[in-house]
């Protein structure tokens, strides 16, 4: 059973996550909404706040998510859940516009 909220579109773009440390580049595995999943070595604490920045078409993208789920793999490295926190604004604006996208061209 699928207990996601949103529809989810698979994206293979790299991505950087950071938290009180220094950012690691990651790698996007899907889009939501409401969040995303990335695919790192090394997973942070559930519910850990985090810097998310991804190149989009139309620009550089910073938000804030906190992690909801980390599952890892069979080759050790995690599948990281993050969910979007305050985002708004122009970030909010471009990131749906950016999801649509996905969601459009994934149907």
């Amino acid at each position: 059973m699928n207990r996601r909220q949103d529809n989810r579109a698979t994206v293979y773009l790299p991505a950087l996550v950071g938290g009180a440390a220094q950012a690691v580049e990651v790698q996007m595995v899907d889009v939501s909404f409401r969040g995303l999943a990335v695919r790192m070595i090394n997973a942070p604490p559930l519910h850990q706040l985090v810097t998310i920045g991804l190149q989009l078409p139309n620009r550089f993208l910073k938000i804030h998510a906190s992690v909801a789920r980390a599952v890892r793999r069979a080759d050790g490295v995690f599948d990281v859940g993050l969910r979007l926190f305050a985002v708004s604004g122009h970030d909010r604006k471009d990131w749906e516009a950016f999801v649509a996208f996905q969601l459009r061209t994934a149907a």
